[in-house]
Formats: structure tokens, sequence, C-alpha cells
């Protein structure tokens, strides 16, 4: 067991920070073709109408990593040559001990889609259904157990005293069984809300509520409170008289003792809230994993420690066998049982999102800023990033991401989609590497989470927004009343000769009121048009005006009705001429050469 310290230092450091990834890659958030959205934020509507995931292969994600180390900590070159930071002559443990937060966690996630589906209800609901399976594990190192994994007890004469609180363990499975359901309640603010039902697969904790290590030549002494706890399906533990846990029993038939399995169920929400203050601009907040999980099948301990162990000399440079063992031996003997229970109950980790984004260019390209906090164990851990996303193809679009991890440089996020109906094809995730030595070590790499996987989309085509160029009805109904009123004029001075010139001066309102040639009474005259003639005029009138419901043409001397017609309200002259119309659709400009043709 010689330099057991340096080798399992060097493990953890190895393994999680050669590949940090992490599951649900913040770039997606603001990919808004893919349905992952509502899952992050449930009041997030999807683009497309209808979305299906396929059964395990539409949202696959695998983590491994830490949140304070970077390659280039633990591996760099030194001399030409590449050492770690161990190495006795050209190695640097002091910069690799402030590479250390006060609080550091490695952790490895797996997660991925069973099932799933959603749709849009009416114009202002979406309705999401899902059942995934969900793995988490993490270990928490305190920079003291580092220090004296690093420097042992270098104070020889006096007491060495380390802080490690925080050192604990936490893994656990289960099934997440969930409906969301987001509302638009106006054009400023949509909510919505996704109720989990959680079925406990594995659970298994290990913390601290306090525990200092006091080290010195001639003591050492270990002061605190411990918590521990258990559950797995078909598992017992075994206790003796003290408490101890003397043995972890697993049978020898699995299925068999399945069926007196009692499940672990719990309940979990997830809250969110999008509001768009300005056109373009849209504000979020969302709260994920609220809720817990209750564990039948759970074994539940805690323990105070309190014991002396007389002391050794500390020294990672020539620690041996002896070493380890006299350490193991304080943490076993100083563990002393004060409670022990079946069945326990287990709180999620929540996170947090505050999100914006402002999108430009008709929403084929914006740009965003989230803030995710995660909270566990009473601890936090913050991650910032910053995208610019472009849309420019209902099929395609890409975003690029910048991320900040407790305040320190991360790397660029990538996500892609790609959609060839019905089926979307993505691959996103955070923190890919920029730089690399000439080994190809990402030395510079601080973290990377991913997220792939296929899912059929429908309905996902934009509505086009048509910019009307031609004239509002309104106006164009005012415009052809005044055109009409100068007509009336003309007649009441008896040149009816306009209405009979040729085609160059023969203007459509005057086509339209003479189509057939029959307006040539005289001003004291008043002629009901026969239904062929009120045809004829309606033919060449709607070119002009568009689909209408009723329409009313009155002047001096000639009146053509519509049955149902309805005078029109604060219209000016409407004594000489009133209409109505109940369309809403744009008039089509008419130019007088076409009407002419």
């Amino acid at each position: 067991m010689k330099k057991l310290y340096i080798y399992l230092l060097s493990s953890l450091i190895g393994c999680f920070a050669v590949v940090v990834l992490y599951a649900q890659p913040n770039t997606m958030y603001f990919m808004n073709y893919l349905p992952y959205q509502s899952y992050m934020n449930p009041a997030i509507q999807p683009a497309c109408r209808v979305y299906v995931e396929l059964p395990a292969i539409s949202a696959i994600n695998f983590s491994l990593g830490n949140n304070s180390l970077s390659m280039n900590d633990f591996v760099y070159m030194n001399q030409g040559q590449m050492v770690t930071a161990l190495h006795p002559e050209l190695g640097d443990k002091t910069s690799l001990l402030n590479a250390f937060s006060a609080n550091n966690k490695f952790y490895q996630d797996l997660s991925f889609s069973l099932l799933g589906f959603g749709f849009k209800i009416k114009e202002n609901g979406y309705l999401s259904i899902n059942a995934s399976l969900r793995q988490d594990m993490a270990f928490y190192i305190p920079k003291d157990f580092v220090k004296l994994a690093l420097y042992g007890t270098p104070e020889e004469n006096q007491v060495n005293t380390f802080n490690l609180q925080s050192l604990g363990f936490d893994a656990s499975a289960y099934m997440d069984l969930s409906a969301g359901y987001s509302h638009k309640i106006n054009e400023q603010f949509t909510v919505g809300l996704r109720a989990k039902l959680l079925v406990g697969l594995l659970d298994a904790n290990l913390g601290f509520n306090e525990l200092e290590l006091q080290a010195s030549q001639e003591e050492w002494r270990i002061i605190g409170n411990a918590s521990a706890r258990f559950s797995a399906p078909t598992v017992t533990v075994l206790v003796n008289n003290d408490g101890m846990i003397e043995e972890v029993a697993i049978p020898d038939d699995v299925l068999n003792s399945l069926t007196d399995y009692r499940p672990n169920l719990g309940l979990g929400f997830d809250l969110g809230a999008v509001y768009k203050p300005i056109e373009n601009l849209s504000l979020s907040v969302a709260i994920r994993d609220l809720g817990f999980i209750s564990w039948k099948n759970g074994y539940q301990q805690s323990a105070s420690i309190d014991f002396a162990f007389e002391g050794i000399e500390f020294d990672i440079t020539q620690m041996d066998s002896d070493y380890a063992d006299s350490l193991l031996t304080v943490l076993q003997d100083s563990y002393t049982v004060e409670e022990m229970k079946t069945g326990y109950t287990s709180m999620l980790k929540s996170k947090i999102y505050l999100g914006a984004e402002y999108a430009f260019l008709n929403n084929k390209m914006s740009v965003g800023l989230l803030s995710k906090t995660t909270v566990e164990n009473s601890q936090a851990f913050g991650e910032l990033t910053a995208s610019l996303n472009m849309r420019p193809l209902s099929w395609f679009g890409t975003s690029f991401s910048y991320s900040l991890f407790n305040g320190n440089f991360s790397s660029m996020g990538i996500g892609v989609n790609l959609r060839i109906p019905p089926f979307s094809f993505y691959i996103a995730g955070d923190y890919f590497p920029l730089y690399f030595s000439s080994e190809m070590i990402p030395y510079k790499m601080r973290g990377m989470n991913m997220q792939t996987g296929m899912v059929m989309t429908f309905g996902c085509k934009k509505k086009k927004i048509k910019e009307v160029q031609e004239e509002d009805k309104s106006t164009k109904m005012l415009r052809l009343q005044q055109e009409m009123m100068l007509l009336q004029q003309e007649m009441d001075k008896g040149d009816d000769s306009k209405v009979k010139k040729e085609e160059d001066i023969y203007t459509p309102v005057q086509r339209m009121q003479d189509p057939t040639g029959i307006l040539q009474q005289t001003n004291n005259e008043q002629q009901q048009l026969t239904p062929q003639q009120l045809e004829s005029i309606e033919t060449t009138i709607n070119p002009i005006v568009g689909e209408t419901d009723n329409l009313t043409i009155e002047f001096e001397g000639v009146t053509t009705t519509e049955e149902n017609s309805k005078p029109a309200d604060n219209v000016e002259g409407k004594d000489d001429v009133t209409k109505t119309t109940t369309s809403n659709e744009a008039i089509p400009v008419v130019e007088k050469n076409s009407m002419e043709e």
C-alpha cells in the first residue's frame, strides 16, 4: 500500500478531470426546436406542435467531472518533459493545492429517456409526458483533506488541525415518471408545472455534520458527528448488538426476492415562468427537482465520533501500509452508533435556472444568458453560460456557448440540430476543449457535458408574418368613398361624358359605377338595379374592395343595395356613400392598367 494516498489522489484527478461531462447541457436551454427546453424549464413551450421520444435513444447523456480542477493543474510541461504536480523534483504541490476549492465535488451522472411525447393544446397550452432513468454519484472532498494528503503533518512540534466536515459520498438511482403542462396566460406571461412520480432503486450516502482531525506527534484526535444511509432492492443490512454493520447480505435468487420488494416512492416538482417585457426579449426562471423519495427498504444510521489515537508522524513521501492501516483503524474505532432505524427520506438535488434571451432577424438569431445553481448537501455550485443561437431554417439550428464554472473560465459549448422530417437529430455539450498539447491532451479543459439522441417532431414550420404593403382596408374604403363623391359631383354638373370617354381615361371607380352603361339617368331619377345588373357591378367591385360580406353604394340618381347591408358609422360623407364590411382580409392593390386589361 506504499504511496497509497498519491495513488488515490492521482486516480481521482485523472478519472474526473480528463473527460468531464455533465448531463443536460446548458447550451440546450436556447435550442427551441428541441423539446428538452421544457425539461429544464416547464414553462417553455417547444416550437414544434407535436414531438415523440423514441425508446432509449431520444435523450442519452453521461457525466464525469469535478468543480475545481483542470488538466493543467495536475499535468504540465516542465523543463521539456511532461510531469505531474506530485513529481518529487519538478512537481508543484503548492499550485495543485491552490487549484482546489474549499469544497470539491467529483461527480458522475447518467440518464436516458425511456419514452416521451408532447403536444400543443389549442393555442395556449402544451402537455408533455416522459419516463426516464436517472443515476448520479458524487464524492465530496474538503481542501484540508488534500492538504493532509499532500503535506502530512508539517508542523511537527505543534497540533495540525484539519476541517473535514464536507467529506462525504452520495449515490442514487431512480425512475422518473413525469407530466408537464405549460400555459400561455397572455402575450407576456407563460407559466409551467411538471409533476413527477419517483420510484427509488438505489441510494447510499455518507456525510458529516462535524468532522475535525487534530494531528501531532503525540496524538491524533478525531471529533465529529456522522450519518449514513443505504437502500437497494433485495439487499439486507445486518448489524451487531452495538449497532455496527457486520454484513450486507445479497440473496442468491434475486428475481424471487423481488416479489416481496416494496417500491420506494417519492414526488417531485418543477416550476417555471417566462416573461416577455418587450418584443423579442424573454426572461425566464425555473426551479427543478423539488421533491423527495421515501426509502421503505432502507437503513439509516447516525453516530458520534470522539476518539484519540497515539500520534504518528504523517509524511506523504514516506507513507507505507502502516500509515494507511493506522488511519483506517482510527476511523473504525472512533465510530460509535447512536441510532439505527429502517426507512428514511432523501431529498432531490435541486437546480435553479435564471435565463434571458433576445432574438433578432425575425427570430433567426438570438443571444442568451443562463445562470444555473445546483443545491445539494447544503452546498451550492454555480454555472454561468452565454450563448449565440442561430435558427436560419426550420430544419437546421446551431448554438455556441461560453461557460464559467464557479467563477472560473471553462470552455466553449456547441449544439447542433438537424431535422429530416419527421426526425430531429441533435448533439449538444458544454465545455468542449479548445487547447491541446502536442500530445493532444486538453490541458486547459475544465469540463464538458454532452447529450445526444433522435426525436420525432411535427408541425415545426414557423407561421409566416406577411408585411402588408398595400393600404389597409379602412384606408382603401375611405379612398374609394372619396372618389365616388368626386364622381357624384361630376354627375351633379351634368357632365356624364367622363363615364363614356375612352378607356385611357375611364377610371376603375367610373367603371364600377357604370359597368353596363345604364347609369345615364338624370339627377332627379332613381332606379333600382336588376339582379343581373347588380351581379355585373359586383363582379367589377370585388377585385377592388376584396371579399366583403355587405356592401351598399348610394349616390344621387342611382342606388344599389345588397341585402342585410348596414351603414358605416363615423365615415365622412356617409350621406352620399355608405359601406359596411366585416371581412378581416387585406385588400390587394389594383392598378389602373390591370383594371383596363
